[in-house]
């Protein structure tokens, strides 16, 4: 049996070098889930957001545009890369890039657009992609937390010309690490490969090999994994957009608190229940009482206020070896005030308290 299961991982490990076996069923299953024609898995989803950026042509001096609200990720692919990041502000209440903001900083020196669906939550995709196209900008997607999410019925990653998502700790789909590409677009497809491929793989796919690409590729012994927890994401989905809705009945019962307003033809990923409290320091008093009831309440998890963050790493000396490194602190100083509010307001239930009579009642008690 022992000898089995070796020659079997032995055929598996094999069949990685060129994308076939696992390797090949994967990227397929993931491409339809999402309704492309192309998935490519790479080691994490900040190394997607790195050859997203490269494969639509982001080069040392151009500018990126991200939402000031986000996790690190893209921001560091973009530094990675040589190039700028330009941080536009959230829409208001709304962890989600403001398309407003998004027009007033576009220069001709904008290369791409990454619009991260942060906590689940859909961005506007309908005017970050027009705006894309009138200016001829490449729209990424980072739909690391937003599995499953839709708007106007199209799932988040076919929006985009490219899109990323993260198998990390904590995901819907979590294999420990892992992340992957989705496009509809056969060129940036070949360019993922060119990129990001082993020369064995290029040359099995058809495309002209490019044997100095910086490989990063899924373990194929995570992806086992991932085929088995693929099987499970929808009776997730269904059990955590139960317990959103029990939660957001409940906050629905104090005036002082609300769940994130429900953008009109679009459906959020449960990856995250965020809450608005009216104040900063309503929003700790809450916290606190939670607490004390034996509630899990968290301050936001995996977000920051980047332009703050940006500006201490540039302080610290901690992106000496960036190219340009003067045309920096100029991303660091814009102001996003809708940002900071939301930061200052928000924070984060546990989903599990959804589907627990118990600890909602309690919930219920608490905020009284």
């Amino acid at each position: 049996m022992l000898i089995q299961q070796l020659e079997t991982l032995e055929e598996v490990f094999e069949s990685a070098l060129v994308g076939r076996g696992v390797v090949a069923e994967w990227e397929r299953t993931f491409a339809e889930y999402c309704g492309v024609k192309y998935a490519f898995g790479t080691s994490s989803g900040t190394m997607a957001l790195y050859f997203a950026l490269k494969a639509v042509g982001v080069k040392v001096g151009d500018e990126v545009i991200l939402p000031a609200l986000d996790w690190y990720a893209a921001t560091s692919a973009t530094l990675h890369l040589g190039a700028i990041p330009v941080f536009a502000d959230t829409e208001p209440n709304l962890p989600t890039i403001s398309p407003l903001s998004v027009k007033a900083r576009i220069t001709e020196r904008t290369k791409a657009l990454i619009a991260t669906h942060l906590f689940g939550y859909p961005c506007d995709m309908h005017a970050l992609r027009h705006l894309a196209d009138k200016y001829g900008v490449a729209l990424i997607e980072d739909c690391a937390q937003a599995l499953g999410a839709t708007c106007h019925g199209k799932k988040v990653g076919a929006w985009g010309d490219v899109a990323c998502f993260s198998f990390g700790v904590g995901k819907l789909l979590c294999c420990g690490e892992g992340g992957m590409i989705v496009t509809d677009q056969d060129n940036i497809a070949e360019q993922i490969l060119s990129l990001s491929a082993h020369p064995l793989r290029q040359e099995w796919e058809g495309v002209e090999v490019a044997p100095f690409a910086l490989r990063s590729p899924l373990n194929p012994v995570a992806i086992l994994h991932l085929l088995r927890e693929r099987e499970q994401l929808e009776k997730r989905l269904t059990e955590r957009h139960e317990a959103f809705e029990r939660l957001s009945v409940a906050l629905a019962e104090i005036e002082v608190l609300r769940p994130l307003p429900t953008r009109e033809g679009c459906r959020q990923s449960p990856y995250r229940f965020v809450a608005l409290a009216p104040s900063k320091k309503m929003k700790r008093s809450v916290m606190a009482d939670l607490w004390a009831a034996g509630l899990p309440v968290s301050d936001i998890f995996g977000a920051k206020l980047l332009t703050t963050e940006f500006a201490d790493a540039l302080r610290k000396g901690q992106l000496y070896w960036h190219p340009f490194h003067d045309r920096l602190a100029t991303a660091a100083s814009l102001p996003c005030p809708n940002a900071k509010a939301f930061l200052d307001r928000a924070f984060v239930l546990d989903w599990r308290i959804g589907l627990d009579d118990e600890a909602l009642n309690r919930l219920r008690e608490a905020l009284k």
